[in-house]
C-alpha cells in the first residue's frame, strides 16, 4: 500500500479504499470529512491575515473513481441516469456562472477531470460535490464514493 492511501484508510476507516482509489499525483488524494461537498472561495492574502476577495478565470479538478454516469450518453435522461459528481462555479455576486457533472470513468483506480476557463477572472467560488455520499467506514457499495486529487486554477485576482 502506498503512503498516501494509508492515510486515506486511517481517516475513513475503510480498508477497501486502498484498492479502489488511485491518486493522480501522490500525496494529494483528499475528501472532506463527514461530507461529500467542498466549497472553495478565492482570495489574495494580505498583511495581518487580511485576505482580499478575488476571482480567477479558470478552475478544474481531478477525481478518482467516479462511477455513475454524467448524463451525456445514450439512454433516458429524464430519470434513469443519475450522476454523482458535480462542480458549480459562482461569480462575485454569488450568481451561478456554470455547472457541469464530471464524466464517469467506471472501474476502480480510474481518473476523471472537469475544468473550465473564462476569458476573464470571474470565478469567485466553486462548490464541488464528489460522489453521492461521504466516504467512511460504513461504505456499503451502493453509493458512488469519489475522491478529489489535484485542483488547477489561474492566479486569483483581487476584486476591485
Amino acid at each position: 500500500m502506498q503512503a498516501p492511501l494509508d492515510g486515506l484508510v486511517t481517516t475513513f476507516g475503510n480498508q477497501t479504499y486502498a484498492t479502489i482509489f488511485q491518486p493522480f499525483s501522490l500525496q494529494r488524494l483528499f475528501s472532506p470529512i463527514n461530507s461529500n461537498v467542498t466549497e472553495a472561495t478565492f482570495f489574495v492574502p494580505g498583511p495581518d491575515n487580511n485576505a482580499k476577495p478575488a476571482t480567477t478565470k479558470g478552475f478544474g479538478a481531478v477525481f478518482t473513481d467516479v462511477d455513475l454516469p454524467d448524463g451525456s450518453g445514450p439512454g433516458n435522461k429524464n430519470g434513469n441516469r443519475k450522476a454523482s459528481t458535480l462542480i458549480e462555479y459562482f461569480g462575485a455576486d454569488g450568481g451561478l456562472l456554470y455547472s457541469s457533472f464530471v464524466a464517469a470513468s467506471p472501474g476502480d483506480k480510474s481518473l476523471s477531470f472537469l475544468g473550465i476557463v473564462f476569458t476573464d477572472a470571474r470565478i469567485a467560488r466553486v462548490r464541488i460535490t464528489s460522489g453521492d455520499a461521504a466516504p467512511g467506514p460504513n461504505d456499503d457499495g451502493t453509493h458512488d464514493i469519489a475522491m478529489m486529487d489535484d485542483f488547477l486554477y489561474d492566479e486569483p485576482q483581487q476584486i476591485r
